[in-house]
């Protein structure tokens, strides 16, 4: 039987393969995220294949400095009910070097969505957003934050977790 996604994940790699650099960040913003999701499937050959894209991905994007990845995406894909945990560990490592080369106004931007309910997330993906957190406001002078952040807000054990972090970080 012939598996639709593996034929897919062949066409993604192909196509990453005949991307120059300058043409890497628009591969990026099309193919990364639809890659990511892919790891829900609960067919092992199509999460190899994924890996394996990844991984050459990783290969073309870590030489590339200047090549922005699409945070807004990966976020949503993160943050979305659908995704499983096999997805989550993966796109929140792409969300944080998303971030990394992002402008800060854009991790702000993206931070409201990642804190909600971050106290039920895992301890590795807690630190990784709390980090996300203090790489965005240490150099971003924060105005009118309030209605951005007012879903975060509401959830007392998310507002603690992240009090007692810069509490322990400083």
């Amino acid at each position: 039987m012939s598996n639709p996604d593996i034929k897919l994940l062949d066409i993604v790699l192909s196509k990453l393969s005949e991307t120059n650099d300058e043409n890497l960040q628009q591969f990026t913003f099309s193919f990364l995220t639809p890659v990511l999701a892919k790891l829900n499937s609960n067919v092992d050959s199509t999460r190899n294949k994924v890996v394996q894209v990844l991984t050459q991905i990783n290969k073309r994007v870590k030489n590339c400095l200047n090549v922005q990845l699409p945070l807004s995406n990966l976020v949503q894909l993160f943050c979305s009910p659908t995704s499983n945990l096999f997805v989550q560990n993966f796109t929140i490592i792409y969300c944080e070097l998303a971030a990394k080369r992002a402008e800060h106004q854009v991790v702000l931007n993206e931070l409201p969505f990642l804190l909600v309910n971050i106290s039920n997330r895992s301890i590795p993906h807690q630190i990784i957003i709390l980090n996300l957190i203090h790489l965005a406001c240490s150099s971003v002078e924060i105005e009118n934050l309030s209605n951005k952040f007012a879903s975060f807000l509401e959830n007392e054990k998310d507002v603690q977790l992240v009090v007692d972090f810069f509490i322990r970080f400083n």
